[in-house]
């Protein structure tokens, strides 16, 4: 069924509405489609791939919104403005389709000689019942679950993790971005010999950096599980490394639903006792 009217509605301003209050807005001109608006997430610092050796930055994720231009003719007393305000902002177009708004931009556009103008707002539709399977379009691209489609599990690098008292596990978790072979700070004790801080020992640590992208699920066996565990690997095309010491995983929230898990592993460590300190 359709409408001659597009329908807008707004509330969650309680410094301008009673609580509770809906204002409503009605327009004879029709909804445009305008296009997409892309809120996109990038790693913080250039990676390369198991299929791309060239260093540079990766997208983690991309939400991709169909966009509208709403126009609602009116004077300057309308106050359409505050649309780019309210909490909740909904427009039911002339096809009786319901968008919920993410307003991005708003222009009152004055006519010349009379009190009459166009408010032009621009909104992105982030309704998740108007796209595929009733769900957000978002795109995971580093995701664990979706690579996984994409390659085999030995081509990525995979996380292995055994608890000795709990039978579900190993667990592995797979990323395409190639980890950085490091080395730690040195650790050292000193002495003082004649007056004179000298270095007694030090300890040199080679370590693997490997990032992982991890839904809700997954991210929370990770952080109960990964530091109970006893026996830790990371495999990938250069070999397999085994943890030294306990992990204790970075984790941080990025994006929609989705976590940046950061790995340190130490594989390798060195003592060196300086000589002839007397």
């Amino acid at each position: 069924m359709n409408s001659d009217i597009v329908k807008i509605s707004i509330s969650g301003l309680p410094a301008i509405f009673p609580t509770g209050y809906t204002d409503k807005l009605n327009t004879y001109l029709r909804i445009i489609a305008n296009g997409t608006h892309s809120e996109t997430v990038v790693t913080d610092k250039a990676y390369c791939t198991i299929y791309d050796p060239n260093f540079q930055e990766r997208t983690v994720q991309n939400v991709t919104y169909d966009k509208y231009i709403l126009r609602i003719m009116a004077n300057e007393h309308l106050r359409a403005e505050r649309i780019q305000f309210a909490k909740f902002g909904y427009v039911t177009t002339q096809d009786e389709v319901t968008h919920k708004m993410k307003v991005l931009s708003v222009n009152y556009i004055k006519q010349e000689n009379t009190e009459l103008g166009t408010y032009e707002i621009e909104y992105a539709d982030v309704n998740p019942k108007n796209y595929k399977n009733q769900q957000l379009p978002i795109n995971n691209y580093l995701e664990q679950t979706q690579i996984q489609k994409e390659y085999t599990t030995d081509q990525l690098v995979g996380l292995t993790f055994a608890i000795t008292d709990f039978a579900t596990i190993p667990r592995t978790f797979y990323t395409e971005l190639v980890p950085d072979d490091d080395v730690a700070e040195p650790e050292e004790e000193n002495q003082k010999i004649n007056g004179v801080e000298k270095v007694t020992r030090s300890v040199a640590t080679k370590l693997m950096k490997a990032r992982f992208y991890l839904n809700t699920e997954d991210k929370n066996i990770v952080a109960r599980f990964l530091p109970w565990a006893d026996v830790v690997t990371l495999t990938f095309s250069s070999g397999t490394y085994t943890a030294l010491e306990r992990i204790l995983p970075e984790i941080n929230p990025v994006g929609v639903g989705l976590f940046q898990i950061d790995v340190f592993l130490k594989y390798e460590i060195s003592n060196y006792y300086p000589e002839n300190i007397i």
